[in-house]
C-alpha cells in the first residue's frame, strides 16, 4: 500500500518536472479550456433566474378560463390532458389543482424515465390536446426550452417584451406605438401589445368603444349633436327622462328605465332608426362609426416615471427570440429623458447582478489582503488565488453537463468557492516556502513540495465534494430541485477542476513568477546604483 502511494507520488512528480519544461504551452491550454468552457456556459445554459430550473425535471400543464366559467367546465377541460396521462403504462406522478377559472397539472418520473424520451414523447401529445382548444389560455412546458402557449383568445403569447420609461406619456406612447409599427413588419412576429400595467400582460384584454359622429352629413339632414344624443340615449341608458305625463288630470314629469338597456349589443346600436326634426327616418350608421380599441387597465409609474411595455410574440426557438430581442433593443435610439429596459421581475436585475459581482470581487480583495499580511509578499497571494478562474471552468461545465439554470443561488455558490478553492493553493504553496526555507532550491522546493502535498489536496477536495454532493442530489419532490442544488453544484465543479488544475498551475505560476521578480528585484537594484553612481 506505501508502494502504491510513492508510486502515485513518483508519477505526478514527473509528470510535474516535464511540464514545467513547457510552460507556455500549459497555459494555453488553460487559457482555451476557460474560454471553451465559458462560450459552451453561455450558448447551453439559462443565467439570470432568482431560483430556477425546478420546471426543467418535470412537464407543467396550465389552463386559463374566461371569467365565470364554473369549476366543473374548468375540471372536465383538464381532464383530456390527465386522461392522456394516465394511458401511459410507466411510472409517474401527477398533480393536479383545479379552481373555477384555472387548473394545473404537474408530472414528474422517477431518474430511469426522466433521461429517456418518454417525457419529451409525452409532452408533444400534450401539445396535440391543447391544440384542440380555442377561447382558454393553455400552457405546456418542461424539460426543454421550448414551450406550447396560446391566450385566452387563442392568440399569441407574447414571449418577448422591452419596458419604456419616461415622464411625458404622451411622447412615450409614441415611441412605443412606433417600434410596434416597426416589429409587425418582421414576418417573424406574430403578434404585438402594449401595456400600461405591471399585470397587463397576464389579463384578458379591456376595451372601450367610441362612436365617431360625421358631422357633415349630419348637418345634411339638420340634426345637431345634441338633437342625436337625445335621440339614442335611452338605447345607451335605458331611461327616458322628464317624460310629461297626465295623470287624474294632474300633469307631472316623470322618468322611465328599460332594464333590457343592460343587454344592449352596442354594435347593434348602428342599426337604431333616429327621426329627424322634419319627420324622416335614418339609421345611425349613416351618420356614424363605431370603433374598438384596447385600454389599459391602470396606468403604473416608476420613480415618478411612466411605463409602458412593448410585447411581441417571436416565431422561432426560445435562443433566437431572445437573440432578436436584444438586437432591437441595442438599436434603441431615445430621446433625452426617456429609457427602456429588458429586465424582468423574475429575473435578476442588472444592478443586482452588478451587486452580486461586486460581492465576489470584495470577497477575493478580502482574501487577498488576509494571504498578503501572514505571507508578508504580494507575490504569493496572487499564486493562491489563480485557483480561483481555474475553478470557474468547473462551474461552466458542471452547469452544462447537469442542464441547470445558473440562478442567484449559483451565484452564492461561486462566492462560497473563492474562499474554499484557495485552501488547497495555501496548502501546495506554504509547503513549497516551507521547502525552500530549508534550503532546497527553487525548482526542487517546487517539485518536493507539490510531490509531498499531491495526497493531502486529494483527500481534502474529495471530502467536500462527497459531503457536497447530496446537496446537489437533494430534490423536495421528483422532478423539482432543492434551492441550494445549484450553490452546492458550483461548490463541487469549481472544486473539481481546481484541484486538477493547480496540482499544474500553481507549480507553473511559483516557479516563473518568482524567478520573474527575482529578476525584476535585481534590475531595480542595479539600477538605483547606477543611480546612485550619476
Amino acid at each position: 500500500k506505501k508502494e502504491r502511494k510513492e508510486k502515485f507520488r513518483d508519477t505526478y512528480q514527473n509528470l510535474l518536472r516535464v511540464l514545467l519544461r513547457h510552460p507556455i504551452i500549459v497555459l494555453l491550454v488553460i487559457v482555451l479550456a476557460f474560454l471553451g468552457s465559458y462560450k459552451w456556459f453561455k450558448d447551453e445554459v439559462s443565467v439570470g433566474d432568482w431560483w430556477g430550473g425546478w420546471m426543467e425535471q418535470q412537464l407543467y400543464v396550465r389552463i386559463s378560463m374566461p371569467p365565470g366559467t364554473p369549476i366543473e367546465s374548468t375540471d372536465g377541460v383538464i381532464n383530456n390532458f390527465e386522461e392522456k396521462v394516465l394511458e401511459k403504462n410507466y411510472e409517474k406522478k401527477m398533480k393536479t389543482e383545479v379552481s373555477a377559472e384555472w387548473a394545473r397539472i404537474r408530472i414528474s418520473f422517477p431518474p430511469e424515465v426522466e433521461f429517456s424520451y418518454r417525457p419529451y414523447a409525452l409532452k408533444e401529445e400534450l401539445i396535440q390536446i391543447a391544440t384542440n382548444f380555442a377561447g382558454i389560455s393553455v400552457y405546456v412546458t418542461g424539460f426543454d426550452p421550448q414551450s406550447y402557449s396560446t391566450s385566452m383568445t387563442s392568440g399569441p403569447m407574447w414571449d418577448s417584451r422591452i419596458s419604456f420609461f419616461g415622464y411625458n406619456l404622451k411622447k412615450l406612447s409614441e415611441i412605443t406605438s412606433s417600434l410596434e409599427r416597426t416589429l409587425k413588419r418582421n414576418p417573424r412576429i406574430n403578434d404585438t401589445r402594449v401595456v400600461s400595467s405591471v399585470w397587463g400582460w397576464w389579463g384578458m384584454d379591456s376595451f372601450e368603444y367610441i362612436l365617431k359622429i360625421d358631422k357633415e352629413t349630419l348637418g345634411m339632414y339638420d340634426i345637431d349633436l345634441w338633437y342625436l344624443y337625445s335621440q339614442i340615449s335611452p338605447y345607451i341608458t335605458g331611461r327616458v327622462r322628464k317624460l310629461p305625463i297626465k295623470i287624474s288630470g294632474k300633469e307631472m314629469e316623470i322618468s322611465m328605465k328599460f332594464p333590457e338597456a343592460e343587454d344592449t349589443d352596442l354594435k347593434k346600436l348602428q342599426d337604431t332608426l333616429i327621426r329627424t326634426r322634419s319627420g324622416e327616418l335614418l339609421r345611425l350608421k349613416h351618420v356614424s362609426t363605431l370603433e374598438e380599441r384596447p385600454i389599459p387597465g391602470s396606468i403604473d409609474r416608476e420613480n415618478q416615471q411612466f411605463k409602458q411595455t412593448l410585447m411581441w410574440e417571436f416565431r422561432g426557438p426560445a435562443k433566437a427570440g431572445q437573440r432578436f430581442k436584444e438586437a432591437v433593443f441595442s438599436r434603441l435610439d431615445l430621446p433625452p429623458g426617456f429609457s427602456a429596459s429588458l429586465e424582468q421581475t423574475w429575473r435578476i436585475t442588472e444592478e443586482e447582478e452588478k451587486q452580486i459581482i461586486f460581492a465576489i470581487i470584495f470577497s477575493l480583495l478580502i482574501i487577498y489582503m488576509i494571504l498578503a499580511s501572514l505571507y508578508e509578499s504580494f507575490i504569493h497571494p496572487f499564486f493562491i488565488l489563480m485557483a480561483v478562474p481555474l475553478a470557474l471552468i468547473g462551474v461552466f461545465v458542471a452547469f452544462v453537463v447537469a442542464d441547470q439554470t445558473f440562478d442567484s443561488a449559483a451565484y452564492i455558490g461561486v462566492i462560497l468557492l473563492g474562499g474554499i478553492v484557495v485552501n488547497n493553493s495555501i496548502l501546495l504553496v506554504d509547503h513549497i516556502n516551507l521547502r525552500r526555507k530549508e534550503g532546497l532550491s527553487l525548482l526542487d522546493a517546487v517539485l518536493q513540495g507539490a510531490r509531498e502535498r499531491v495526497r493531502p489536496i486529494f483527500l481534502t477536495t474529495s471530502t467536500t465534494v462527497l459531503g457536497m454532493l447530496p446537496m446537489v442530489l437533494l430534490k423536495v419532490e421528483e422532478g423539482r430541485r432543492h434551492i441550494w442544488s445549484s450553490l452546492a453544484l458550483s461548490a463541487v465543479g469549481g472544486l473539481i477542476s481546481s484541484t486538477l488544475f493547480i496540482l499544474v498551475a500553481i507549480p507553473i505560476f511559483y516557479l516563473y513568477g518568482d524567478r520573474i521578480h527575482t529578476w525584476a528585484v535585481d534590475k531595480a537594484q542595479e539600477m538605483k546604483k547606477a543611480w546612485k553612481r550619476l
